[in-house]
């Protein structure tokens, strides 16, 4: 969670919660590879 923290794809990760919300950068980057992977 760090890691994704540090690269600016997610915001605050408290602890081990099952959630997190990504942030604006994230959810872009999110969506992008979610295109290439599953639009074939």
């Amino acid at each position: 969670m760090q890691a994704l923290e540090n690269q600016g794809m997610i915001s605050d990760p408290r602890g081990r919660a099952e959630s997190i919300q990504l942030t604006p950068e994230g959810l872009v980057r999110a969506k992008e590879l979610a295109y290439r992977l599953f639009s074939g």
